[in-house]
């Protein structure tokens, strides 16, 4: 119950987000913005997110908003926009906390532990689940992927944590 209270801000603001995302600059979201970052420990900065680069060769992770939860103090909402080059893995790895999702462009397959794979595509939304071992990719080997995800962290909590190669 405790996440799901506290995804709420999460979500609206995830998909005011995402309409700017759309049709004009991040900058008009109402929540603070950051830049691209690198990796699962995500942290904001001054400056806006990157513009789409025309051939998009690693995995970007970028902190769209932060803002602190009133009232639970060390808690924090964030949304990310993820961008993975086209036919791109993850490495296999655990997120940290529950999060919710919506695919801007291309699609994806994603399983937690056993269970099989879910593909997902543009217009789609997703949740990830906390603490199961995930296996993702971009689904398409010719067209990058582009999806925001938004949720409830722990100050300084990463967005996720890589697990050793089995």
């Amino acid at each position: 119950m405790f996440r799901s209270v506290t995804l709420l801000p999460t979500c609206c603001a995830l998909f005011a987000c995402n309409a700017n995302l759309r049709s004009g600059p991040a900058a008009e979201c109402p929540v603070a913005h950051a830049a691209t970052t690198e990796g699962a420990g995500v942290r904001p900065t001054d400056s806006a997110p990157p513009p789409l680069a025309g051939s998009l060769t690693e995995v970007r992770r970028t902190l769209l908003a932060q803002h602190p939860i009133d009232g639970l103090p060390g808690l924090e909402s964030r949304i990310y926009l993820i961008e993975f080059p086209p036919g791109a893995e993850s490495k296999l790895h655990l997120h940290t906390t529950p999060g919710v999702g919506y695919v801007l462009e291309g699609s994806f397959e994603s399983a937690f532990g056993d269970e099989p794979p879910v593909v997902k595509r543009a217009g789609e939304a997703f949740v990830d689940l906390a603490n199961q071992p995930h296996h993702f990719k971009n689904a398409d080997a010719r067209r990058p992927l582009r999806f925001v995800v938004a949720g409830t962290f722990h100050t300084d909590e990463p967005l996720f944590t890589v697990l050793p190669n089995p």
